[in-house]
Order: structure tokens, then sequence, then C-alpha cells
């Protein structure tokens, strides 16, 4: 028989191929995971004090999971207007993507639900130790999208809810729905058609949301994917994370007056910012910087223009917010020590 993972076996999957830090309690994965999930009285609730005390890989990320919804974009429409040939070739094109899909999920460390025609269901960890789940969506749209038959006629648009391990399942796999709405109305790509995008929302178990949405075509490929490949994945470097955040918050009002600027809005970085110097230009910082300076232009472009009211315009630092603090804790650079 297949024994299906447990919620917790399948956030912690990264930990599977680690080997237990000398300095720790020494024990490997699967004798904890036996220990307080699969013998005759399990207990849970010493499964993540033991997985921390024996794995220098863990990360507070470990202790939520995906749940993932993926759903074809105007296939209803294409498929209403083919022919019997045409509809033949799309229906082998989505058989052959969900067998793509399938093992793409399984060698991340995913759980598929569901997968058929153009619908997918998962649960997934937030990071597998060399991709984290923005990743993943990324890989399923694109394989989607570059089915021959698919090309020009559907898209795929995701949802992802990030969820706190003894949170009620029912309620995560309720939310991926208006998530998925979200994502096919919300959102465009440069050709201004709907759909093609994902829609992601967490909160840690005892704070506020956070929640955006982006296009992948469009947002994800030149604003997303530069901040997240830029950051700084080392841990001594959480103080210019947390500083970066500040000064934002501080100088909303700023931004916003000059947001139709793109020049003065980098000066405001360059002014802020020791590592926005031209002399930087180099570093990762800088480049870190400079994405969050291109992703903020284009959001307060994109949520309002010069007739708009200033409050309109934080939506676009919110959304920036929310996307910088969830690259942050996907790649466990969150500072909640709980």
């Amino acid at each position: 028989y297949i024994r299906i993972p447990s919620i917790s076996e399948i956030s912690t999957y990264e930990l599977r191929k680690c080997l237990p830090k000398e300095n720790g309690d020494g024990y490997s994965y699967k004798t904890i995971v036996n220990h307080t999930l699969w013998n005759n009285k399990p207990n849970e609730n010493s499964l993540f004090p033991l997985l921390k005390g024996s794995f220098a890989e863990f990360r507070n990320y470990h202790k939520y999971f995906c749940v993932l919804q993926a759903d074809g974009d105007t296939l209803g429409k294409t498929l209403m207007a083919a022919n019997k040939q045409e509809i033949e070739d799309i229906s082998k094109d989505l058989i052959t993507w969900g067998q793509k899909a399938a093992e793409m999920l399984v060698a991340y460390g995913a759980l598929p639900i569901y997968i058929g025609g153009d619908d997918l269901l998962c649960f997934a960890p937030v990071n597998n130790g060399s991709r984290n789940i923005l990743d993943l969506a990324c890989e399923l749209n694109k394989t989607y999208n570059e089915m021959p038959h698919l090309i020009g006629k559907s898209t795929l648009s995701i949802a992802i809810k990030m969820v706190y391990y003894k949170s009620p399942m029912y309620e995560a796999y309720a939310e991926t729905f208006p998530l998925l709405k979200a994502a096919k109305k919300g959102a465009y790509d440069a050709n201004q058609t709907k759909g093609n995008a994902c829609c992601l929302k967490w909160e840690k178990h005892s704070g506020q949301p956070h929640i955006f949405s982006y296009s992948f075509a469009e947002d994800y490929k030149q604003f997303i994917q530069p901040i997240a490949s830029n950051m700084t994945k080392e841990e001594k470097e959480r103080s210019f994370l947390s500083s970066v955040m500040y000064k934002l918050r501080a100088n909303e009002e700023l931004m916003q007056l000059i947001s139709h600027n793109p020049d003065r809005l980098w000066a405001f970085f360059q002014n802020n910012f020791d590592e926005a110097k031209d002399s930087k230009v180099k570093t990762k910082k800088y480049q870190y910087l400079l994405a969050i300076n291109k992703y903020l232009f284009y959001l307060f472009g994109k949520h309002g223009d010069k007739k708009e009211p200033i409050s309109k315009l934080y939506e676009a630092t919110i959304q920036l917010y929310a996307v910088l603090k969830t690259i942050r804790f996907i790649t466990g650079l969150d500072d909640d020590k709980k």
C-alpha cells in the first residue's frame, strides 16, 4: 500500500534530505517522524521542537504548507469554438501537461490531490530546499503555456494559500476559490488579457494576512523574480532587510508624492541607503534596492495616475510590503522566534 504523507511531513519535506547537526539532539528525520507521528500514541506537539533541535536548516516556514489550486483561462470558450480535430489536439495536450505537472509536483515534494484537464489541486511545502512555492507556480504556468495547441488559446492561473499546520484544512481549501477568482479577474499580462496570473495569501498564526496578485508574463518576470533573486539569503543580513522595510514604511507619503517621477524615486533610495550608491552597482544589495524601486514605480502607475488621490497609492505600497514579507518568509529570513 502507499502511505499518504501527513501535512507536517509535507511542510517539512526539505528536512528529509538533511543530516542532524552535530551539536544538536542528533535524531534523524525518520526517527523523529516515527516517534511523534506514526507510533501508537502520536505526539505531534513534540515534532517541531525535536526537528528544530536536530536540524540547522529548520525554519519557520516548516510549520506552514501550501494549498495550491490551478485552472486554465478561457479554455471553455476555446473548446466551444473548436472543431473535432482541435478538441482532440487540446485534449492530448492537457493529458500531457497533467503528466508533466504530476512529475513536477512529486519532485518538488508536493502531494497531488487532483489533476484533470486544466484543473489541479495539491498540498505543497513552502520551500523544498532548492526551490520555493513561487518557483513551483511559475514552472506549472510555464509548462501549461508551452503546450503547442494551447498557445494563444488558454493560459493558467494559480491560487496559493499558505497555511499554518494547525489551521483548519477545510477553511484553507475553501479560500483558494476566491483567490483563484481574483487571479483570473484582477491581474493582467502585457496584452491586457485577464488571467495568466497568481494570487497568494498567507498570515502568521498570530498576525495579519498578506495578499497580493501578479501576472506571470509581466509582474513576476520583470519585478518579483529580480527582487527574490537579489534578496540576500545570509542570516547576518536580516538587519538590512528589516531596515529597508522600516525606511519604506516611514517614508510612504514622500514616496507617493514623487510616485510619477522615476528619477526622483530612485534618488530617494540613493539618499536613504548607502547600498544604493553608484559605487555599489555590482553588489546584490544595490540590485535588490533597484528591483524594489522599479517594482514600486510600476505599482504606483498601476494603482493610480496624477488625478488619483494619494490615498489610492497606498494600495501600491501595501502590495510591495506583502511581496517583500512573503519572499523573506519563504526563504527563511523572517524574524519570528516563536
